[in-house]
């Protein structure tokens, strides 16, 4: 009998034991599906964060087109008689553009307003030409002879230049107005 109480004990301590072991075998399983849902939405934040960084410093290289143009186009006003015509993007950093000014004194003054910028890095003036409007012939009569003179009037000169600008100069972080110098009457 005492075997018999003893084989008892064992198998129901055996019994117990397995039946403990199982459920802590179904918790960990659990704890392993919770922590493999874990896994996978710690990499697809990996996986997003990643994505938005890489669209951050994209986008933080990026200059706006309408912020360079009306840039340009303040400090052309402030050059009183500067007309922009052409803009051509070639680089993040660098634009082109063409436009007329009223004389060749207002093209090298608008190069100087240019290459003083703090955004500007470099100028580099690629064509400058006079334009005249008007070839007419004048007759002048003197006492014995008669004199043709040809007569051309300008009416100013057109330009291109090629702008470098600082890698910095429209980043999206510049809270600065762009007011800056170009306020004040010259």
């Amino acid at each position: 009998m005492v075997f018999l109480a003893i084989t008892f004990v064992v198998v129901a301590f055996s019994t117990l034991t397995k039946l403990q072991v199982e459920n802590e075998k179904k918790k960990l399983k659990q704890y392993e599906e919770n922590a493999s849902v874990l896994s996978e939405k710690i990499i697809s934040n990996d996986e997003v964060l990643k994505r938005i960084f890489l669209y951050r410093d994209i986008s933080s290289s990026q200059y706006s087109a309408k912020d360079i143009f009306d840039y340009f186009s303040e400090i052309a006003i402030k050059n009183r008689g500067t007309v922009l015509s052409n803009f051509i993007f070639t680089s993040n950093t660098s634009v082109s553009f063409e436009g007329e000014c009223s004389s060749l004194e207002c093209v090298a003054k608008f190069w100087h307003l240019l290459a003083s910028d703090r955004k500007v890095e470099s100028v580099t003036l690629d064509s400058v030409s006079k334009k005249s409007l008007a070839s007419s012939k004048s007759q002048e009569n003197k006492q014995d002879n008669e004199q043709e003179e040809d007569v051309e009037e300008f009416s100013g000169a057109s330009f291109e230049f090629r702008v470098t600008m600082t890698k910095d100069a429209f980043t999206k972080d510049d809270k600065e107005s762009d007011d800056n110098i170009y306020n004040s009457e010259d």
